[in-house]
């Protein structure tokens, strides 16, 4: 099976629905790097505004060494109830954001590429876009190995 790729614009998607969300961390990305990537700062800050109706661009905290997780603002629900609700964490070589946004039901969860130099990498599960993700790779040569001698016991 062949991965389709989905653009970021389309995990940003500003749709409000109804229902239980999914929990995410939120942060603005800060005004960081040169011009073009301030500008990409910029356009990511009002999306992650537009996302969240009735929250002002001031009421969220800048990601960045002051982001604290523990306070109130640092989270939010998101605005819809589907299957294709994901948290984001988007990185630019200048700035990190986090957010919600949506992917087809059955996309591949790998990250993203945006039109602005950023990432998006999206997780399914509550406040999944805190940490830094830790490569899977030598677990998933230690299964394949354990897969492979138990075969062959």
């Amino acid at each position: 099976m062949v991965a389709a790729r989905t653009p970021l614009a389309f995990c940003l998607l500003t749709l409000v629905g109804t229902g239980q969300a999914l929990l995410c961390y939120v942060c603005i990305p800060p005004l960081a790097g040169n011009p073009a990537a301030q500008n990409a700062a910029n356009l990511m800050r009002a999306n992650i505004s537009r996302t969240f109706p009735g929250k002002a661009e001031y009421e969220f905290q800048e990601c960045g060494a002051s982001f604290d997780m523990r306070q109130s603002s640092a989270q939010a629900a998101c605005p819809w109830d589907d299957d294709s609700v994901v948290c984001l964490d988007i990185k630019h070589a200048a700035w990190q954001a986090r957010t919600c946004g949506r992917v087809p039901f059955d996309a591949d969860l790998r990250c993203i590429p945006g039109e602005n130099g950023e990432d998006g990498c999206p997780c399914p599960n509550a406040l999944c876009n805190g940490a830094r993700r830790v490569a899977a790779a030598p677990v998933g040569l230690a299964a394949a190995l354990l897969a492979l001698a138990c075969q062959r016991a």
